[in-house]
């Protein structure tokens, strides 16, 4: 089993599969940034590793 690093590798190099995620669930890996920090209650900040169409930001669980 690949790790979630590998999987998302995986997505960013492989642009048909980038683009059905887009259109299944508006995963847009061209938007990964948010706006401020996002920080767990241990204080290890998450970086966003993708967007959605709302707006939001996908954040890996870590």
């Amino acid at each position: 089993m690949k790790s979630d690093d590998e999987l998302l590798e995986l997505v960013r190099r492989d642009l048909s599969l980038a683009e059905l995620l887009w259109e299944v669930c508006e995963f847009d890996l061209t938007r990964g940034d948010h706006v401020e920090t996002v920080r767990l209650s241990s204080g290890h900040a998450l970086e966003g590793i993708a967007g959605d169409f709302t707006g939001g930001t996908f954040l890996p669980l870590r």
